[in-house]
């Protein structure tokens, strides 16, 4: 069973709420095109998930980093002797986040979409690499 400490279900909550309340705003109203409803809200929608990532990521390494000075510190041994594979697995835990952002954001970039969009396969072998490099990494690792 997960256990969440009250500040993470804040921050998710707050998180939900923001993103919730924000749909609702767009959606009032008419749109005559459906691009519109894709500009108001998907656009701002894009740049608040590429921000949760990216504070994620720097969350992320920054625990992992105290708990390796930690380890360092306290179990001098230990560190020694697993200071490669510690450091690689924090590394291959919080690339992705950052990968994550980055690509979110160059999601937002016309000629991206339309490169990614225009080839016969590109958009195939896009999907692969994202989710191979932001998604499975972390897991296979």
């Amino acid at each position: 069973m997960v256990k969440l400490n009250i500040g993470s279900v804040v921050v998710i909550l707050c998180y939900v709420t923001f993103d919730g309340i924000y749909m609702l705003y767009t959606s009032y109203g008419r749109f005559n095109d459906p691009t519109q409803w894709g500009d108001r809200t998907l656009g701002v929608l894009s740049w608040v998930t590429s921000i949760a990532f990216f504070l994620l990521g720097i969350v992320f390494l920054w625990a992992s980093v105290g708990m390796m000075n930690a380890l360092k510190l306290n179990f001098k041994d230990f560190y020694n002797s697993y200071r490669k594979l510690l450091w690689t697995a924090t590394i291959v835990q919080t690339a992705p986040l950052f990968m994550r952002t980055f690509i979110i954001l160059l999601n937002q970039w016309p000629a991206f979409q339309k490169a990614v969009d225009e080839g016969d396969g590109t958009i195939a072998v896009y999907n692969f690499f994202f989710f191979l490099l932001t998604t499975y990494l972390p897991i296979i690792f």
